[in-house]
């Protein structure tokens, strides 16, 4: 009977152990995500930026 119960107390451990370990998963892949998507935000800023500062500085002559 104890035997049993080791197998069974190692089973949930073992489950608690998996439901942990996707947990952290989750977590890592989200804050790449948001890494990710913050240096798609940057280009995005530095692009309109640049192309802003050439509309401004071009030459108006006809």
């Amino acid at each position: 009977m104890s035997e049993v119960y080791n197998v069974a107390s190692l089973r949930g451990l073992l489950m608690l152990l998996a439901d942990f370990c996707r947990f952290i998963a989750v977590l890592v892949n989200n804050a790449f995500k948001t890494v990710q998507q913050s240096a798609k935000d940057k280009e995005d800023i530095c692009r309109r930026a640049n192309a802003r500062q050439r509309y401004l500085t071009q030459d108006f002559t006809l």
